[in-house]
């Protein structure tokens, strides 16, 4: 794990590392729209996922509705995962 917000507790961590990993074992195209189904089955809420090879160089991204908490990063097989809850 890169880094995790003080808002996403244990059971989410579970549930969304679980939801990229079964993604990427069923080759989701996109793999970020098969990433935020299985989490709003099992979370609920409103997600968004950025998903980019580890060592892609020049890519940039911004939110504005994102507190500071809700957030979890991370690297699986040759993959940097950004995952946020978003509100409103």
């Amino acid at each position: 794990m890169i880094s995790k917000g003080i808002g996403i507790d244990e059971r989410e961590h579970y549930v969304i590392t679980h939801a990229v990993y079964d993604a990427l074992n069923n080759r989701e195209d996109p793999l970020s729209e098969g990433i935020i189904k299985r989490i709003k089955q099992q979370l609920k809420g409103e997600w968004m996922v950025f998903a980019s090879t580890i060592n892609l160089k020049g890519f940039d991204f911004s939110l504005s509705i994102v507190t500071g908490n809700d957030f979890l990063c991370f690297t699986i097989k040759g993959f940097r995962f950004q995952v946020c809850r978003l509100r409103d």
